[in-house]
């Protein structure tokens, strides 16, 4: 056999079994469909409607902290405002145990208002949780 004669027979042999596959789907389709209309009662069960709750808005209330920015002074000068950031997160997601943080472009403006090299001591934050995440803005 040619390579050309092979390569036919698989194409073959790989379109019937798509076809098999595809057979087999729709008759347990069928077969569902059937037992799905045997198991329902013939009579018919009216509900009692319940008045729906509206679900209002869980918001928690914010959380005020003062985030130490000592141990970015550590590293080198035009690092300092990357490690303030990342430090900011860090500690938020110790004290709130989540993974998804959104830090505000307000508390990142604070953070490089002096420059780079130039980082505050301190940052205060406000951090509220919605939807399971963490919006950390600052504070007022």
């Amino acid at each position: 056999m040619t390579k050309k004669e092979k390569t036919a027979e698989k194409e073959k042999k790989a379109e019937a079994g798509e076809k098999k596959a595809e057979e087999e789907k729709t008759a347990e389709k069928t077969e569902k469909k059937a037992e799905g209309k045997k198991e329902k009662p013939k009579t018919k069960e009216t509900k009692t409607k319940k008045p729906e709750k509206t679900k209002a808005k869980e918001e928690t209330p914010s959380k005020t902290y003062t985030i130490p920015l000592k141990s970015v002074f550590g590293a080198f000068k035009n690092k300092r405002a990357k490690n303030a950031s990342t430090a900011v997160r860090e500690f938020v997601k110790k004290h709130l145990k989540t993974g998804d943080i959104n830090i505000d472009s307000e508390v990142n403006e604070f953070i490089y208002s002096q420059g780079m090299s130039h980082v505050p001591r301190r940052v205060k934050v406000s951090v509220s949780m919605e939807e399971g995440k963490a919006l950390v803005k600052l504070a007022d």
